[in-house]
């Protein structure tokens, strides 16, 4: 029972349901620390998102971006932040 109960709240376990995997932690673009844990709170810093350390396809959506891609770099954002949760 107690290995169901760790799957359930795994948030990884939960991912990989999703087929989606963390990447790794990609380092700050600038001198700051991208996570800052206070009083058992998780503040993060804005992300990019950045793949091997670029950024693909920058732009404002409906001009150099359109929704599909500003939605798959909205989810890498959201794994990067996750990333630096785990980290």
């Amino acid at each position: 029972m107690g290995h169901l109960k760790e799957r359930k709240t795994n948030p990884e376990f939960n991912l990989a349901k999703e087929k989606l995997v963390l990447p790794e932690a990609e380092n700050p673009a600038f001198d700051y620390l991208p996570l800052t844990l206070h009083n058992g709170v998780a503040y993060l810093a804005g992300q990019l998102a950045k793949v091997h350390g670029v950024l693909p396809n920058p732009g404002r959506v409906g001009q150099q971006v359109d929704e599909a891609e500003a939605g798959r770099q909205m989810e890498l954002c959201a794994l990067q932040s996750l990333s630096w949760l785990k980290h």
